[in-house]
């Protein structure tokens, strides 16, 4: 008997999809908030610089991009639809039905 089996069985949502929806719902709060919190600035930061052999770089924009495993919107889309509440929730809801989570 598969994990899948028996979370669907005992009605448990999956982990990993619980976490990107409250990532989704946390960037969308991020991208609300005045420019100059550091959070936010943090977001588009790039720092340079190369790193060691085998280490692959994956930054918050490209992973928060992904929603639930697929490219979903762009990072410079993302940041626009975060500025609208009701628009950010309805995205941040239908990537979650996209996986079958709510």
């Amino acid at each position: 008997m598969t994990t899948d089996v028996i979370r669907r069985r005992s009605g448990q949502k999956n982990l990993k999809d619980m976490i990107n929806k409250r990532r989704l719902t946390w960037l969308g709060h991020l991208h609300r908030r005045e420019e100059d919190y550091i959070p936010k600035k943090t977001m588009d930061w790039n720092p340079g610089g190369m790193r060691k052999r085998g280490e692959t770089c994956i930054d918050m924009a490209t992973q928060s991009g992904e929603g639930f495993g697929r490219k979903v919107i762009s990072w410079g889309n993302m940041k626009r639809l975060a500025q609208d509440r009701s628009r950010w929730k309805s995205f941040v809801a239908r990537c979650a039905d996209m996986r079958g989570t709510n």
